[in-house]
């Protein structure tokens, strides 16, 4: 009878034990979270603090380099926000192919001839056939 009730109190001690140790986890890995959540809002905060700082600098100027630099802007912002939440750079193919794309922003002063990195787009023309 005794050795079943010191059996039964082993049992019940490793039992609370395993609780124990799953409730610290659950704790540890909470901990983490809210720390995770709170440099992620700090983040966002710098990041619209940042946007609105670059509007304030695009008012200035004319409507539709305004609208394209906003629109690079938004772009970067999200790129960078990207790769600070994965904390990883983006793949080198991945910007290589975006920044063929991305039109670069007018800077004061710069005349056409500044582009000339940039590639030809030119219309695609059939072969001509034999007759």
């Amino acid at each position: 009878q005794q050795q079943q009730q010191q059996q039964r109190l082993t049992a019940l001690q490793a039992s609370l034990a395993r609780e124990q140790t799953k409730r610290a986890d659950a704790q540890a890995a909470l901990q983490e979270e809210k720390t995770l959540n709170k440099q992620l809002s700090e983040m966002i905060a710098r990041l619209k603090d940042d946007l609105h700082a670059r509007q304030q600098e695009l008012s200035q100027l004319h409507p539709r380099t305004r609208q394209q630099h906003s629109e690079q802007q938004q772009r970067t912002a999200h790129e960078t926000a990207m790769r600070q939440m994965h904390g990883m750079a983006l793949q080198d193919g991945m910007i290589a192919q975006e920044s063929h794309l991305a039109v670069p922003p007018a800077q004061s002063g710069a005349s056409p001839s500044s582009r000339a990195d940039l590639p030809v787009a030119r219309p695609y023309t059939r072969p001509a056939r034999d007759p």
